[in-house]
């Protein structure tokens, strides 16, 4: 520039005749902005993909599905938790595949989430080896420009372990103070 500072250019070049003469008309164009747009693009588009790279590594599992339950997404800690490869599940209804087991209706669910934009709870699922698992889930709807719905994000967390110790030791309550109860009884009598 007149100025001194650089700027990137486009350069092309015609070659045009008029009667005897030949004329070289060079086109000089500032590309500057361009390339810094292009730029800007890619890096979003590198950081988006360590995003996703980072959901897909995560221990939860991480699925998204249409409004309609069909799964978009399915992490690598959905293959893990439930044995289901990304190729076995892409397309398929979620609730069908794993046989979802829900505490109250999913329409009472459903109406929550379109909502809140949120629901949790814990809900039973069969891996692909016939299994029951509990898990902690959390979901949140996504919605488009223009505010319509367009995806729900699930998040489960295997919480069968737990859930099998916290009965056990219910249990163990309930017997102990059973015990008491009766052990008070004989000492009265």
């Amino acid at each position: 520039r007149k100025d001194g500072s650089l700027i990137d250019v486009e350069i092309s070049s015609t070659l045009i005749r008029y009667s005897d003469s030949k004329v070289i008309m060079v086109n000089v164009r500032d590309i500057t902005e361009h390339i810094k747009a292009s730029m800007e693009l890619k890096k979003q588009s590198d950081i988006m993909r360590d995003q996703m790279e980072l959901i897909d590594i995560a221990e939860d599992a991480i699925i998204v599905s249409s409004v309609d339950g069909r799964i978009t997404f399915w992490n690598h800690g959905a293959v893990k938790k439930y044995g289901w490869t990304k190729e076995d599940a892409l397309g398929k209804d979620i609730h069908e595949l794993l046989q979802t087991k829900f505490p109250e209706p999913l329409k009472t669910i459903n109406d929550k989430l379109f909502k809140d934009e949120r629901w949790e709870g814990e809900l039973i699922h069969t891996r692909s080896d016939g299994t029951s698992i509990i898990v902690e889930s959390k979901w949140a709807l996504r919605k488009d420009t223009n505010n319509n719905p367009v995806a729900v994000m699930e998040i489960n967390n295997d919480i069968t372990t737990r859930k099998h110790a916290e009965e056990a030791l219910q249990k163990a309550k309930d017997e102990l103070e059973r015990r008491v109860e009766e052990r008070t009884k004989e000492i009265k009598e």
